[in-house]
């Protein structure tokens, strides 16, 4: 287990919880080079991958690595397909979560 917290620089920081450790490992994780304002960051256990929602309506999926996350995936809300390979989305996105 762990916990996600964006900073006021619009990075965000991933800690593990739930362990006497003190000098446990933070991962950290910044927005891509054409930044917007990270909105929401969830996890998916599936993917084992961080995933975050920007201001602009654009997914990142980033991967846990150490004390840097790393960014993977960049996908525009014109790119999200459903099974059918149809554009899955007409309009911008306003709010995403994983469970």
């Amino acid at each position: 287990m762990f916990t996600i917290a964006i900073s006021d620089d619009n990075s965000a920081f991933i800690k593990p919880i739930g362990t006497t450790d003190s000098n446990e490992q933070k991962t950290t994780l910044y927005p891509p080079p054409s930044s917007q304002v990270m909105e929401s960051i969830s996890f998916s256990m599936r993917l084992n991958r961080l995933v975050v929602y920007l201001t602009n309506s654009t997914i990142c999926v980033y991967r846990r690595e150490k004390h840097t996350a790393i960014l993977e995936q960049i996908l525009e809300p014109r790119e999200i397909l459903d099974s059918e390979s149809k554009r899955a989305i007409n309009q911008d996105i306003t709010f995403m979560d994983i469970f």
